[in-house]
């Protein structure tokens, strides 16, 4: 059985893919700062069909010592061909299949968290022992506690059966949003009742939160996603490099790759800002803007301030 062990990490702290969010120039800044990083979802099938989309998506930064490569698809035999393909070209350290996304243009397509339904039951058993049989790297899968209703147990004894690596679970049910908290005690639960390593994800805030986490619930590991946005240094137990500079260094990367877009500069320097007081006026700016230097400058000047008040605190 291929554990989480083999990555070579002790309790990794794991960027979540996030859609549109976790793009490779922003995977790299985390990287720097320790986190193991996972692509954002990729349908099985673009890959398959060498999608540029696709491709650009799982790109792997030097930084990234350890990459991993989360996958999309209902299809037990287009998930083997995937697995076979980045195994081939050494995309990737481990593979991970998303049963966790509950969008509805996701989910109205019987895909990811959507497979946790008890009528999918019979295609999730053959996604999960395609993908772990067919899979020389780890193999894992990214849960939810169910989709409407907990099945969270009955997908852990699954996962025993196929031998699945290791599981990340976000402790919410598909059909629950963030206005309602992730039911953490899910976590110990899903330890008790299972022999493989599980990561935590769900409403972890911080570096020291994420350790408290790992300690108290008996986890191997946590993925964070959401309270990563604009925020790198959260897998540092210091923060002491000031944001402008974290933020420069993002657009040097983002400058250098296909990312150097309006709709990526203006999520990733709207994030930059959201961890500030009084900044909910300076982001909204960045929505009008339509000039890509404009908006770096604009979120460059802002982070300053920001930077100048807090020293004059100190």
């Amino acid at each position: 059985m291929i554990k989480v062990s083999v990555l070579g990490l002790k309790n990794p702290l794991i960027l979540s893919p996030l859609a549109e969010i976790t793009i490779p120039p922003f995977r790299r800044i985390c990287a720097e700062f320790g986190a193991l990083t996972i692509s954002e979802m990729t349908y099985a099938k673009g890959l398959l069909y060498n999608d540029p989309k696709s491709i650009r998506r799982i790109s792997r930064s030097e930084s990234e010592k350890k990459f991993g490569i989360q996958l999309l698809t209902n299809c037990p035999s287009d998930l083997g061909e995937a697995v076979e393909l980045i195994e081939k070209n050494n995309w990737s350290d481990f593979i991970e299949l998303n049963l966790g996304c509950p969008k509805p243009k996701i989910t109205n397509a019987d895909l990811g968290a959507k497979l946790l339904i008890p009528k999918n039951r019979k295609r999730l058993t053959e996604l999960l022992e395609i993908g772990a049989s067919t899979s020389k790297l780890p193999f894992s899968i990214k849960i939810r506690l169910g989709y409407e209703k907990l099945s969270l147990f009955e997908v852990i004894d699954l996962a025993e059966t196929a031998d699945i690596a290791f599981i990340t679970l976000h402790a919410r049910l598909a059909t629950e949003n963030y206005l309602n908290p992730a039911k953490w005690e899910y976590w110990r639960k899903a330890v008790e009742n299972t022999s493989l390593p599980i990561i935590a994800n769900g409403d972890i805030k911080s570096y020291n939160q994420a350790t408290e986490v790992i300690s108290e619930y008996g986890v191997k590991g946590a993925a964070i996603g959401r309270f990563a946005r604009g925020n790198p240094q959260i897998f540092q137990k210091e923060s002491k490099i000031p944001s402008l500079e974290i933020y420069d260094k993002l657009i040097s990367y983002m400058r250098n790759s296909p990312y150097f877009n309006l709709f990526n500069l203006r999520v990733q320097s709207a994030d930059f800002l959201k961890h500030f007081r009084y900044a909910a006026g300076a982001r909204k700016q960045i929505l009008s803007m339509s000039n890509r230097e404009e908006i770096i400058e604009h979120t460059r000047k802002k982070l300053a301030g920001f930077q100048e008040e807090k020293n004059k605190k100190i």
